[in-house]
């Protein structure tokens, strides 16, 4: 169940030289895959933003390794059941094409 539609990770961040806004990038690529900065957010979340931004590619391969792994054992499907529907929906949220 892997989807490679996004920008390959590793992704990370780097705070810009504008206050509070950070670049979104694969390191050493200088790739700017987004940015992060609110109005109205405080710097600490700004920060907090970027890195849960940069963390996604290895968020969604490990949650799609998981789906994978629950799906071999019917008893663990059967537990989990509403856990495992919202994961498969937010897996197809997060590699959906706009």
């Amino acid at each position: 169940m892997k989807h490679l539609n996004h920008t390959p990770g590793p992704w990370g961040y780097t705070k810009t030289q504008t206050p509070d806004w950070y670049q979104i990038e694969q390191p050493g690529k200088h790739n700017t895959l987004g940015s992060a900065y609110g109005k109205g957010n405080t710097a600490e979340q700004n920060a907090a933003n970027a890195s849960l931004m940069a963390a996604a590619p290895e968020l969604l391969d490990v949650l799609e390794t998981l789906i994978d792994a629950l799906f071999e054992d019917a008893e663990t499907l059967k537990t989990f059941e509403k856990e495992i529907a919202i994961a498969l929906w937010v897996i197809k949220k997060s590699t959906k094409a706009i």
